[in-house]
């Protein structure tokens, strides 16, 4: 069920704008007062998240991980793109209010930065499979934290990602590592949102360009 309290329309943040464009758009709205709004809210199905209410950039607005050794790694071994993804998957965790990033919220932070047809040719819609993400996922009732827990999923997929990476010969995780890593998460929602699109842990070994390891 997706929540029903969506905010006005105020920043919306889309899919591969880059920092740059980000900040130009937030100079827009100098004069908010920050304590109006206090959580992200996301729009069902649409790649786009809306903002608070802030001059701030995404990156010092969005609490780090609680594992400070997670934060650390994603930031020197992760692919740029990567890292604006695992951004996302913070920012998913607060639009429902949950109590820790989970590989759902990884996968919407895929979904919302990388269009899946650029990858897998004749595959679905990303639109498609964020929405079968999101009806699996309830909204919480946690506060806006200082820092945000990961559950041992994530933190497994964030190890099968980089063993994949260096499998293929490459020193950071990108876009497709993380991908096949949540492909092999069986007891995730995630995993069983992709395999019902048929997209399979074979299928993207099979399709996944070389660009998908190197952004």
């Amino acid at each position: 069920m997706v929540p029903k309290d969506i905010t006005e329309n105020r920043i919306l943040y889309e899919a591969r704008r880059s920092e740059t464009g980000i900040r130009k758009r937030n100079r827009g709205v100098m004069n908010r007062d920050k304590s109006d709004s206090d959580e992200l809210n996301p729009v069902p199905g649409q790649f786009q998240y809306h903002l608070l209410r802030t001059t701030a950039t995404p990156e010092e607005i969005v609490p780090q991980f609680a594992d400070s050794q997670v934060d650390v790694l994603i930031r020197l071994n992760f692919t740029r793109v990567a890292r604006n993804i695992m951004l996302r998957a913070r920012m998913a965790t607060l639009c429902w209010k949950a109590s820790g990033v989970s590989v759902e919220h990884v996968l919407l932070g895929i979904l919302q930065w990388v269009p899946l047809r650029s990858f897998i040719a004749n595959g679905p819609e990303s639109e498609v499979i964020t929405q079968a993400v999101e009806a699996g996922l309830n909204p919480g009732t946690d506060p806006r934290p200082d820092i945000l827990p990961i559950t041992p999923a994530v933190r497994h997929v964030i190890e099968e990602a980089e063993r994949e990476a260096q499998d293929r010969g490459y020193r950071r995780v990108g876009v497709g590592p993380l991908l096949l890593a949540i492909s092999l998460e069986s007891d995730s929602s995630a995993q069983e949102c992709l395999t019902r699109y048929g997209i399979t842990h074979e299928r993207l070994r099979s399709s996944l360009p070389p660009s998908a390891f190197s952004d």
